[in-house]
């Protein structure tokens, strides 16, 4: 900017000596030289004056991009910008929409709609196969989805927070993936600035590792688009790797999408009391001896078979089985750790086959189709 204003003022001066050196001539005695000297004047004056409008529009249009939100710089993107997402959508409501493609097969792996109110509520719908509806407040969560033919219903008093809708922790690890280059010039068409960048190489494997249980990541790239508040508006990244569990190069895409800011509005669905009447009401509890956990079912709807139990202590995961059959009102499942899988009975077992202890923190849960019937912790 200071360039711009010193070249201006060197017009001025330019035009001003010329002046002088004419009249100092004596030509100016003349009406011709004096009308010269006149629109020479005239000529200089129009010339900054067009200079000067320059500048001033285009140090206002400079003035109208803001600065780069926290964990952007003209060199790239950091990871922690999913941070700085999840934060700017702290207050807001939004819509946001998280899917993983199987591009060998034309499969949708994940696909989840989070709608997110502004006082934290959300509707969320996932595709885990079969389509789940969860509403989450203050009350918990209750969930509705159709298994084997039949609607189902749960409700768990925890219910997840708002930044668990706003795609934070997928978009962390697909920012550590990419080796993204400088932000694009602003893009200043929009009611909001936006930046876009480009990764055309991996930078680190790990993140690719870890959430889809790869045991070599080959390639990866990906487009991204963020704007004035830190929000990413979409990111598309596509990556090929082999999996830790077969020897066939896997290809897939994921896109995260962030759309009505401010304009999204949830309520309660009509079917979330009969969620909260008819969820099972199931309580999990540790035997004396620490060997035995026992699951019962004290009211509300049948558990079906196909369920799934998961265990976890200080020493890691325990397990993960589904049940082969349903449990009913009044009924109970007993747990163990036999020979380093999780086992079970319908009704009361002695343990006797447990071939160790659970931890002093042992968690246990139960799902259907990813949707929790409950996740407690037992001391």
């Amino acid at each position: 900017m200071q360039r711009r204003h010193l070249l201006g003022t060197l017009a001025v001066l330019a035009g001003t000596a010329g002046c002088l050196r004419l009249e100092d001539s004596g030509a100016a005695t003349t009406g011709q030289a004096v009308s010269e000297t006149s629109a020479t004047a005239t000529a200089a004056e129009t010339t900054t004056a067009t200079e000067s409008d320059t500048t001033a529009e285009t140090d206002a249009a400079a003035a109208e991009v803001p600065d780069y939100p926290s964990g952007l710089d003209e060199d790239g993107i950091q990871s922690y910008f999913a941070d700085t997402h999840s934060n700017a959508l702290s207050g807001e409501s939004f819509t946001l929409r998280r899917r993983i493609i199987d591009q060998d097969h034309g499969s949708t792996l994940e696909n989840d709609l989070n709608r997110v109110g502004s006082g934290g509520e959300a509707l969320v719908t996932t595709q885990f196969n079969t389509e789940v509806t969860k509403y989450h407040s203050s009350r918990g969560v209750v969930w509705r989805q159709t298994h084997q033919g039949s609607v189902r219903f749960g409700s768990n008093p925890m219910s997840l927070p708002r930044r668990e809708f706003t795609g934070y922790r997928l978009l962390q690890k697909l920012l550590r993936a990419g080796e993204f280059g400088a932000p694009s010039d602003p893009d200043t068409g929009g009611d909001l600035v936006t930046w876009d960048l480009r990764a055309e190489a991996l930078a680190d494997p790990g993140p690719i590792e870890q959430r889809f249980n790869a045991a070599a990541v080959n390639s990866f790239g990906a487009d991204l688009t963020v704007d004035e508040r830190g929000i990413v508006d979409e990111l598309v990244a596509e990556f090929t790797f082999d999996p830790a569990y077969d020897d066939t190069e896997k290809s897939l895409l994921t896109r995260i999408e962030t759309s009505d800011v401010g304009g999204t509005s949830v309520s309660e669905p009509s079917w979330a009391g009969k969620a909260r009447e008819r969820s099972p009401k199931l309580k999990p509890s540790m035997g004396d001896d620490r060997r035995v956990v026992t699951i019962s079912h004290e009211g509300g709807d049948p558990v079906p078979a196909g369920a799934e139990i998961s265990m976890y202590d200080e020493s890691g995961h325990l397990g993960f089985e589904r049940l082969p059959e349903r449990i009913e009102t009044g009924g109970r499942l007993d747990v163990w750790i036999e020979n380093g899988r999780l086992a079970m009975e319908f009704g009361e077992a002695d343990g006797a086959s447990a071939t160790r202890e659970f931890g002093s923190r042992t968690g246990v849960s139960m799902m259907l189709n990813g949707a929790q019937y409950f996740n407690r912790d037992l001391r």
